[in-house]
């Protein structure tokens, strides 16, 4: 499919560029980011031709979907690009903890801390889970004290649904 689109672009009179980017946003759309998707996330990306909208969709599917290793690759070219936040931090956290990647979901926790980006609830819930699923109780509980700690506690109170897996994993 990826070889047949500059004769498709040509038939729909616009450019290969712009082809791609409308079928990758389908994609993303129907949050599959499948084959096919990542296909031309791949091509985009390689051309340098990825918008930024389009990579945090794929970032955000990769995300839910446990793709974690297009989830780091999504994040080193936002990083190329100078535009890395805290919410893809969170995206490819979560992908590496839908994967059951514990050490690149430590790994890119420990880097968006040094960035000031920690990891939102959301994220630190989808990684109690990840220690829970890997039976990690000294990873759950040193996640556990980061959620409890002082700066943490300024943002409110933990996650009651991480307290639940934690006490689920201790039990």
């Amino acid at each position: 499919l990826i070889s047949a689109i500059p004769a498709a672009a040509e038939g729909m009179r616009c450019d290969r560029e712009e082809l791609e980017t409308r079928l990758l946003h389908r994609c993303l759309k129907a949050k599959a980011a499948g084959d096919l998707g990542l296909a031309i996330l791949e091509s985009l990306a390689a051309r340098g031709a990825l918008d930024l909208k389009a990579c945090r969709e794929a970032l955000h599917v990769c995300g839910t979907s446990g793709s974690w290793r297009e989830a780091r690759a999504l994040l080193r070219y936002l990083e190329q690009l100078g535009e890395r936040r805290a919410s893809d931090f969170g995206d490819a956290i979560r992908a590496c903890a839908a994967g059951g990647q514990l050490e690149q979901m430590w790994q890119l926790a420990h880097e968006a801390e040094q960035m000031a980006a920690p990891a939102d609830k959301g994220t630190q819930r989808a990684m109690m889970q990840a220690c829970r699923h890997a039976k990690d109780v000294a990873g759950a509980e040193a996640l556990w004290q980061r959620m409890c700690g002082r700066d943490a506690m300024l943002e409110g109170p933990p996650d009651p649904d991480a307290l639940s897996v934690y006490l689920m994993l201790c039990a």
